[in-house]
């Protein structure tokens, strides 16, 4: 049986804000599928991201991601990467 990719939530800081860093997002969703992503999607223009595959940490993603989003924007921006079932996690101990 064949496993599924990880899925993985990744937050780009600091991106579409303003007039910095302007970063369209079709371009920023094949970029990251040329680094080997799968079913990229981008959440708006937030710069949030919910992808499949690309390794198996945390740390690897946000450097996979962080070299994609350089390619495109020319410059590298912090990113924080989780999990989707840390994120979900952190949802279900919300106490609102």
């Amino acid at each position: 049986m064949a496993r599924t990719a990880q899925v993985w939530i990744a937050l780009l800081r600091g991106v579409n804000v303003g007039r910095g860093n302007q970063l369209g997002m079709a371009e920023l969703r094949t970029a990251l599928e040329h680094a080997g992503f799968e079913d990229v999607q981008t959440i708006g223009r937030s710069g949030n991201l919910v992808l499949r595959g690309g390794g198996s940490k945390a740390s690897e993603i946000a450097d996979r991601v962080g070299d994609a989003v350089a390619s495109v924007l020319g410059k590298r921006v912090a990113v924080v990467v989780r999990s989707a079932a840390e994120l979900a996690a952190v949802i279900a101990a919300n106490p609102i």
